[in-house]
């Protein structure tokens, strides 16, 4: 291994860098703690798997990307978040999340689970949609649902298909 280490008047390595010819790896290390570590094909931070912080910045320090490795939340576009993700986007037109499932063989969609209890409650709204006034549309954990202007509507519209008929009586095939 090659070594630079930085010391101050209580601790001559308080800082290292190392490369470790072994697996050719550079190791940067800020007091005990491995933060960083480089390879050819990865790169790796916290190492040693301490509590610490991990963030990208953009301007005015907002966190770009965010983790924070007491409370293992990741925020994304954010100064800070109590949730474990939470995405922030501030740009017209654009969506904030897109999931998109190429299988269509066997494809499955958005699904949450609550495996340490059974949430039956109208209090507990695992779904919602918010905007600055009120919230328009939640579902409860107990299955309700509720909207701000309470219409159901549908999406399939007759008005614009072509070639409907009455199905074919199966009167003959029960028989």
């Amino acid at each position: 291994s090659g070594y630079l280490m930085f010391g101050d008047s209580g601790d001559n390595d308080i800082g290292i860098i190392q490369y470790y010819h072994g697996d050719n790896v550079m190791k940067f290390f800020a007091g005990a703690n491995n933060v960083l570590n480089i390879t050819s094909s990865t790169i790796v931070v916290n190492e040693d798997g301490d509590d610490l912080d991990f963030r990208i910045e953009g301007d005015a320090d907002i966190n770009l990307l965010a983790t924070n490795g007491g409370t293992d939340t990741v925020g994304i576009g954010t100064a800070g978040a109590a949730e474990k993700l939470k995405v922030s986007a501030s740009s017209d037109g654009n969506k904030i999340v897109k999931l998109i499932h190429t299988d269509g063989d066997n494809a499955g969609g958005l699904e949450l689970e609550y495996t340490g209890y059974s949430p039956d409650s109208a209090g507990i709204e695992p779904f919602m949609f918010n905007d600055t006034t009120t919230t328009r549309f939640k579902v409860a954990s107990d299955g309700d649902v509720q909207n701000h202007d309470n219409t159901y509507g549908q999406i399939s519209d007759e008005r614009i298909k072509e070639n409907i008929k009455d199905a074919n009586s199966q009167w003959d095939d029960i028989k």
